[in-house]
């Protein structure tokens, strides 16, 4: 597979770890090729166009500049003017091969985050750079926990998340418990994290989620603010009256329901049967093979349209042959929608009747 450069090959193949007479950029016939995880660096899945790592020697960065388009180094307080030098860790002092990365065509981007206060420009800085600055990117400092703890918080502010979300993406991640470890990067990032509202403030869709004890189910609302127009997915029965006030007294109109499943044994009377019963202009949507009631059946790459936003249709069977999954469409956060074939950390069970555990095809 000559020429073959994909992301994964770029990242993740093996670096020439030279000698350290060779730390500016030098050619030289020696050298041992170590993977990237074995110098301390880490190219987590999310995004998987970013990397991270910690203190690294002059001739590592110098290679690894290789495989990268830009640099992105969070240096501590008051070191700048002596960027060349680098910091000193524990009296020693580590160099930065400045030259040598720019050199390999690699962008580098200095700027400061070391210890509070963090001024709210210097964050939203920060986040730009990550947002605006060429990818594979490498994000470094000095031990990697400002490193992650700045990819978390740009990946929740990019979708929207709130705290728990960014939270589970963390532990997800398995940098929860460093950022937790470090004191004053656990203090700077969970205000930060409390902040990000799960709809992002600039985008025009509106998205609740509501929470029924009794029947432990999640349901959600979306809707345009610009036309009004609103869809109710996996509307709950005995939360129908409180679904219907709400969408009156947000002046909604609600144009569709959809169900992500219909199990066999509650086809007969569901959320969206009495909101048809109550609203008969709303339309009801499923998917054929659920056994439910519907007005319209969707299938693979169907696009239900509110306003300025669309949800796209996914066949995702296995909890119940039925099962259809919505990936959100449009400027807003972005969302998508399972029911139970996926749970947080898990999946819904396959042994009910017409379930299937494997051998389904992606």
């Amino acid at each position: 597979m000559g020429g073959c450069c994909s992301k994964h090959n770029v990242l993740h193949g093996t670096v020439a770890v030279l000698p350290k007479d060779c730390s500016h950029g030098c050619d030289s016939p020696r050298g041992v090729h170590l993977k990237p995880e074995m110098l301390g660096v880490e190219t987590p899945s999310v995004p998987g166009d970013v990397s991270l790592a910690g203190t690294l020697s002059s001739a590592d960065m110098v290679q690894l500049a290789k495989r990268y388009k830009s640099w992105l180094y969070l240096n501590p307080k008051g070191i700048s003017p002596h960027f060349a030098s680098g910091p000193r860790i524990a009296n020693r002092a580590v160099g930065f091969p400045t030259e040598a990365i720019q050199r390999a065509g690699c962008q580098l981007k200095v700027l400061d985050f070391f210890r509070p206060p963090v001024p709210a420009n210097q964050t939203q800085q920060m986040l730009e750079a990550m947002s605006s600055l060429p990818r594979p990117l490498m994000v470094q400092c000095t031990t990697g926990t400002r490193s992650s703890a700045l990819l978390v918080l740009w990946l929740a502010k990019r979708a929207g998340h709130n705290l728990e979300a960014a939270l589970r993406v963390a532990e997800d991640m398995k940098y929860l418990q460093r950022l937790m470890n470090s004191g004053w990067v656990r203090n700077w990032l969970l205000p930060e994290l409390q902040g990000s509202p799960l709809c992002l403030p600039s985008v025009g869709c509106l998205l609740e989620q509501f929470f029924e004890p009794q029947s432990c189910s999640f349901s959600y609302l979306l809707a345009c603010k610009a036309t009004k127009e609103a869809v109710l997915i996996d509307p709950l029965l005995n939360r129908t009256e409180a679904d219907l006030t709400l969408l009156d007294e947000a002046g909604l109109c609600l144009k569709y329901a959809l169900q992500t499943h219909c199990h066999y044994d509650h086809v007969s009377m569901t959320g969206s049967d009495m909101i048809k019963k109550l609203r008969a202009d709303v339309l009801l949507l499923c998917s054929a093979a659920s056994g439910a009631k519907g007005d319209q059946f969707l299938s693979q790459g169907d696009m239900v349209h509110f306003g300025k936003y669309s949800l796209e249709v996914r066949e995702t069977p296995g909890h119940t042959p039925g099962c259809l999954s919505f990936v959100l469409r449009g400027d807003a956060a972005k969302a998508v929608f399972t029911g139970d074939a996926l749970l947080v950390r898990g999946c819904g069970r396959t042994d009910f009747p017409g379930g299937q555990g494997s051998g389904g095809e992606a």
